[in-house]
C-alpha cells in the first residue's frame, strides 16, 4: 500500500473503513458508503461519480488548507527567526572579534608610546649626563684658572 494515493473512504463500499473517514475529519457526520439507495432514487451511474468527486473536494474541513497554511507559515516563520538568530549571532561574534583586533591595536599603540616614554626618558638621562659632565668641566676649568691666578699672584712670578 505504500506510494499508492486512494480516494477517500466515503467512495469505496464498505463499513469497516468509515471510522477512519471521520477519524481523518474528512466527513464529520454520516458517511454514504454503498449504492443500494441509488437504484431506489432513480439516480443513474453516470452522475455518481462526478457528485462523488464533488462531495470528496468538499469533505475535508474549509479550514484544513489554512491550518495547513499556519503550520507552514509557523515553521517557515521558526526557521526564519532560527536563521536569522544564526545570522545575528555571527554578526555579534563579527563584532566582538572587531573589539578585540581593535583593543590588540590599542594595547600594541600603548607599547608604542611606553617604548617612546622610555626612550625620552633615556634621551633626558642622557641630556642630564651630559649636563653634569659640562658643569664638571667647567669646575675644572675653574679650578685651572684658579690655579694659574695663584700660579700668576706669587712673587717673583712676573708680576708687578
Amino acid at each position: 500500500m505504500r506510494g499508492q494515493r486512494h480516494a477517500p473512504a466515503a467512495l469505496y463500499p464498505g463499513k469497516d473503513l468509515v471510522p477512519i473517514v471521520q477519524e481523518a475529519g474528512w466527513a464529520p457526520g454520516l458517511v454514504w458508503t454503498g449504492s443500494e439507495n441509488l437504484v431506489l432514487t432513480g439516480i443513474r451511474s453516470r452522475t455518481v461519480k462526478p457528485v462523488a468527486q464533488s462531495l470528496y473536494r468538499l469533505s475535508y474541513p474549509a479550514h484544513s488548507i489554512s491550518v495547513v497554511l499556519a503550520k507552514y507559515l509557523f515553521f517557515s516563520t521558526v526557521a526564519g527567526l532560527y536563521i536569522g538568530v544564526r545570522g545575528f549571532m555571527s554578526l555579534v561574534r563579527g563584532f566582538m572579534s572587531l573589539v578585540r583586533g581593535f583593543m590588540s591595536l590599542v594595547r600594541g599603540f600603548m607599547s608604542l608610546v611606553r617604548g617612546f616614554m622610555s626612550l625620552v626618558r633615556g634621551f633626558m638621562s642622557l641630556v642630564r649626563g651630559f649636563m653634569s659632565l659640562v658643569r664638571g668641566f667647567m669646575s675644572l676649568v675653574r679650578g685651572f684658572m684658579s690655579l694659574v691666578r695663584g700660579f700668576m699672584s706669587r712673587p717673583g712670578n712676573g708680576t708687578p
